[in-house]
């Protein structure tokens, strides 16, 4: 992750915007382990999410996950494990025993959604033309 620092002491994180979606890299840290992945930015997800694939690369044993569900934006409710993990940091900002829910997804992509369960702690403009996240 670059960051460099904005004008009165902000500072900005790099992302990759791709067919008006923000890909976000989020450094996860679980039971000393640490994978950085790009987590696609979604203000309309109230909680973080990671893939299985994210999950099992942290990891995250069945034993210390509770079983919980998620609404999805079509309506559909779908069983989820969760797990705190004990941190997750985008550039400059980080939060400390995150829960995160692991939602299930065909494939092995190591992926994920950036919900308002951290964004919504830290004030933040995104540049789209720019390619940044910048913190206030």
């Amino acid at each position: 992750m670059k960051m460099s620092p904005g004008v009165y002491g902000q500072q900005r994180t790099m992302v990759r915007v791709h067919n008006n979606q923000i890909w976000v890299p989020v450094t996860f840290v679980h039971k000393g382990r640490t994978v950085t992945a790009l987590l696609l930015l979604d203000t309309g997800a109230t909680s973080t999410s990671i893939s299985p694939a994210l999950a099992r690369r942290l990891d995250v044993q069945a034993a210390e996950t509770t079983v919980g569900a998620a609404s999805l934006a079509d309506g559909r409710v779908v069983r989820t494990a969760h797990v705190v993990v004990e941190n997750a940091t985008v550039g400059p900002k980080a939060k400390r025993n995150l829960n995160v829910q692991i939602m299930p997804r065909a494939g092995n992509e190591e992926t994920g959604l950036l919900g308002m369960d951290f964004l919504g702690d830290f004030p933040h403009v995104i540049e789209t033309k720019a390619g940044v996240i910048r913190w206030q």
